[in-house]
């Protein structure tokens, strides 16, 4: 089952992913002024990303696109202020309309955030990936989230070509990749399995976005930020890069705690589903530490012990980016 049609209510995992999105570029866009900037997305029918760049940064040129013309009407009807653009087109366009769409905003960055959920449509989503990489300057920020889901490579087994013999699994699982992905698999991937398996997709992802640049601007590099993987239904991974200057010096915003060491570095965001009471104890005793802590509780956070643990140390690392939800009549 796919989550992209499930409201935000129900994706308590996207909804920490998007939280940690928005305070990273929040970070980079103030360092650099947000008049200079366009954030360029999907959006959905809401448009709740939009509503949320708005707010935490300031960005003003908001551009909303997706394929299917009702969704852009919903999106039109939903916009936070009149001049957000709203308009009907595919990703598979992004690249070619991009210096129109900053032109036409009289923007010279931007933000964007290409969200991906098909995963047999991989290959052709690093294309786009690829081909809009070309465009980037330093200061633009780019997050690609993709189908991190392992079930649609199993799929492929039958297209390997035959008397391949493989050592262990994982080699299996890497030829699997390859199958699909061809030459933005890179070279030296040579195993993985299905829980390391975002990591492996993070450096394909890596693959299009270096491919692309080193067909642009000479000097220009991408820094890693953020780095996530999650599973409310499917599997997903979101990575989000900042475009640099090769020579350019502190380019990463200070004090950011969730910055990856490399690009296969993921952090794996697990929101536990709380009640506002269970939130409220937790509060009161996670300066003990998570095993003292799940100790002291008086019950399981999940079916054991040890998942009450785990559970616990999730809700400390993103506490502040956790999602409370309340039923409002208006």
């Amino acid at each position: 089952m796919s989550a992209a049609g499930l409201p935000y209510r129900l994706r308590p995992n996207k909804f920490v992913d998007r939280e940690l999105f928005l305070d990273i570029i929040s970070r980079v866009v103030s360092a650099r002024g947000p008049r200079d900037y366009a954030y360029i997305s999907m959006g959905g029918a809401h448009l709740v990303d939009h509503f949320g760049v708005f707010r935490r940064t300031g960005i003003e040129k908001l551009y909303a696109f997706d394929e299917d013309n009702n969704t852009v009407e919903r999106q039109k009807a939903n916009k936070p202020f009149d001049q957000v653009e709203c308009k009907c087109h595919g990703s598979d366009e992004l690249a070619g309309r991009y210096e129109q769409i900053l032109n036409d905003l009289g923007a010279e960055k931007a933000v964007i955030w290409l969200d991906y959920t098909r995963p047999r449509q991989r290959l052709s989503q690093l294309q786009e990936v690829e081909s809009l990489a070309k465009k980037l300057l330093p200061g633009d920020v780019l997050r690609v989230t993709i189908n991190a889901d392992t079930e649609g490579l199993r799929k492929l087994k039958a297209q390997l070509p035959n008397g391949l013999d493989f050592a262990t699994p994982n080699e299996e699982w890497a030829a699997l990749l390859r199958q699909q992905l061809g030459e933005f698999v890179p070279a030296d991937l040579n195993g993985f399995t299905a829980t390391s398996f975002p990591g492996a997709l993070a450096r394909c992802v890596e693959a299009a976005i270096s491919s692309g640049l080193a067909q642009g601007e000479e000097g220009v590099t991408a820094l890693p930020l953020l780095s996530t993987s999650y599973q409310d239904t499917s599997r997903m991974l979101s990575v989000t890069v900042l475009i640099c200057s090769r020579d350019e010096e502190a380019a990463t915003p200070p004090h950011w705690d969730f910055l990856p060491n490399g690009w296969n570095e993921v952090i794996n965001i697990d929101a536990p589903d709380l009640s506002l009471r269970e939130k409220g104890k937790l509060d009161s005793i996670l300066h003990m530490g998570s095993k003292n802590a799940a100790d002291t509780l008086g019950f399981f956070l999940g079916d054991s012990r040890e998942k009450s643990e785990a559970t616990i140390k999730s809700y400390t690392t993103f506490r502040r980016y956790y999602p409370s939800f309340f039923n409002i009549e208006a």
